[in-house]
């Protein structure tokens, strides 16, 4: 599990804190903060098919890796720990995997998602090492082959416990089953998904 911290003074080009795209809905919240909702329609199924496109786009490909699908509760559990407004993370999940995201400007959604992904340039797959002083937790959790349910949340929190900012938006992903095991890859690579199992139909 990492954490990353983004703090920027967002250019007016990007998206406002309540985009119409993403579906968010605003309600209040103590201390002046407030939760935007991410319903599976909305900005969950935008979360959700980010996911899968960036699980998509691995280099070198790979051989089974199972699509993501939003998970209500993970959700729940993330809107929990987000509204916190707590700059660690959840130690409570146990075999669940999370990924975090603050930034002091409006967050868009997608801009998080490709920070993360974009940390395999900082990951080497065939020695299974990050470079040095560089994160690539966020991505390997992103592409965990054996993860297959993900929930997401996010908050504007007045205030952020452990970074000493204000209005910060506060991104929380939960991931299960978790990844991110030590000396292990996040996935084996083949040509892409010759070894993906059949997915029973719903």
């Amino acid at each position: 599990m990492e954490l990353q911290a983004e703090e920027q003074r967002t250019p007016a080009s990007l998206p406002a804190e309540r985009s119409p795209s993403l579906g968010m809905a605003s309600t209040g919240g103590p201390g002046g903060s407030r939760s935007l909702e991410l319903s599976e329609r909305g900005a969950g199924g935008a979360a959700g098919g980010a996911h899968n496109f960036y699980r998509g786009q691995v280099s070198p490909s790979a051989s089974a890796m199972m699509p993501l699908k939003w998970d209500p509760n993970l959700k729940v559990i993330a809107e929990g720990y987000a509204a916190q407004c707590v700059w660690s993370h959840n130690p409570t999940l146990g075999d669940t995997g999370e990924n975090l995201f603050a930034g002091t400007g409006p967050l868009d959604l997608r801009v998080a998602m490709e920070k993360w992904f974009l940390e395999r340039q900082d990951y080497d797959f065939a020695n299974n090492s990050c470079d040095e002083d560089k994160m690539c937790g966020h991505y390997t959790q992103m592409v965990w082959a054996d993860t297959h349910r993900v929930g997401c949340a996010f908050h504007l929190c007045s205030s952020m416990v452990g970074l000493g900012w204000e209005r910060v938006s506060f991104l929380v992903c939960n991931y299960y089953p978790a990844g991110n095991y030590e000396d292990v890859r996040p996935y084996v690579e083949g040509d892409w998904c010759s070894r993906c199992p059949e997915l029973p139909e719903m």
